[in-house]
């Protein structure tokens, strides 16, 4: 979000152009890009809100802050019930 401004650029972006964005590994790539073209995603999510589960993106103000910082994080967390507090403070280095 921060190289491309708006997540309709970021889904518009070639596999190239996301591959230049630093932060982003192979794996993140590959399960973006994957999610990205896959007709299930509607269904997914559809099937997540029905089961109370919350979707936080890697974008999102509610990603654990100390999850942006390890190599190739997680794009997207599925989360059932609330995370901890502890995974919302700031990273303290």
């Amino acid at each position: 979000m921060e190289h491309f401004g708006d997540a309709s650029r970021v889904l518009a972006a070639s596999e190239q152009e996301l591959a230049e964005v630093e932060g982003i590994g192979p794996k993140l790539l590959k399960s973006f890009l994957a999610m990205r073209e896959s007709p299930e995603a509607d269904k997914e999510l559809r099937r997540a809100s029905n089961l109370g589960i919350e979707l936080i993106s890697f974008a999102d103000e509610g990603y654990p802050p100390a999850l942006k910082h390890i190599y190739d994080p997680p794009m997207l967390l599925y989360v059932l019930g609330k995370l901890p507090e502890s995974c919302l403070s700031p990273l303290k280095v």
